[in-house]
């Protein structure tokens, strides 16, 4: 695995910059809590994935 921190810009830019990798995934810290949405983390291209059943864990009525 290989990480890597990059100089700060927009979580939202980097994530288009970033839009013709495979398999991009986008966590959005964006929320206006200081504690709450403190980090984003941007993925792609991974070296394996895993893709599973779905599980319906509740169902509004």
């Amino acid at each position: 695995m290989h990480v890597r921190e990059l100089p700060w810009i927009e979580p939202v830019t980097a994530m288009r910059r970033l839009a013709h990798q495979p398999h991009l995934t986008f966590l959005d810290g964006g929320a206006k809590h200081e504690l709450l949405g403190r980090y984003s983390y941007l993925a792609c291209d991974p070296f394996s994935s895993y893709e599973g059943k779905t599980i319906v864990l509740y169902r509004p009525v």
